[in-house]
């Protein structure tokens, strides 16, 4: 959780404030690649209170593939904060204070988020991306669990996306509309963390089993 107090981990779900948090980056390995771009929507009662976020400094060159997936180059980002200035300002503390954190595809996300900005950085957070694989699971194709494939097809509006803001917003409604499609009651915060972690062990056992069975590539040698 986000604030010092203690943890309504019995609380019916959609009780508990939550943050849906979003980043753009320069790539996608966590701890070497740098944030670009944060958003964050705060929900209450499962309806959306308030966004904020910037584009944020990375301290490196932004690589032209990551420009491409996103648009944000390196004269955007020079002299915005950085990711640190940003979640220690007024409106990102507000944001998270006494919020559940949540993002798509959070095994990801939450790694660019400072530790100064959570009071337990090792709590788990929220996430739709196991939500989409159980519920989704008899869609087939190429990027089928994309944020944008995902809200498509459950009527969540995404104009803008990969840009952190507007995911943010996307991934905390798509949340809330998977989360009431999967169970009849609101399950309480503590069962519903339980559950997503033990889904995406299932499947990240399920995915390295299928790694095991492909084919050895060939290594190409000069």
């Amino acid at each position: 959780m986000s604030a010092a107090q203690p943890v309504p981990y019995f609380a019916p779900w959609n009780t508990v404030p939550f943050a849906s948090v979003d980043f753009e980056t320069t790539g996608i390995r966590p701890g070497i690649d740098r944030a670009v771009e944060v958003g964050i929507a705060r929900f209450e009662q499962g309806r959306l209170v308030s966004k904020c976020g910037s584009l944020l400094d990375p301290a490196m060159p932004i690589p032209s593939e990551a420009t491409k997936i996103h648009g944000i180059t390196d004269e955007h980002v020079r002299g915005m904060p950085s990711v640190t200035d940003f979640f220690t300002s007024a409106a990102a503390r507000e944001a998270l204070k006494g919020a559940q954190p949540a993002a798509y595809n959070a095994s990801f996300d939450r790694w660019f988020v400072p530790p100064c900005a959570l009071a337990d950085w090792t709590w788990p957070w929220l996430d739709a991306l196991p939500l989409v694989r159980v519920i989704d699971r008899f869609v087939r194709g190429a990027g089928r669990h994309k944020l944008t494939a995902a809200c498509a097809r459950h009527g969540v509006q995404l104009a803008n996306a990969h840009r952190a803001e507007d995911d943010a917003r996307a991934a905390g409604e798509l949340l809330c509309k998977l989360i009431a499609k999967q169970w009849a009651k609101p399950p309480c915060l503590g069962e519903l963390l339980g559950w997503m972690r033990q889904r995406e062990a299932e499947q990240w056992v399920d995915f390295q089993s299928w790694l095991a069975r492909q084919p050895a590539r060939e290594t190409v040698t000069s």
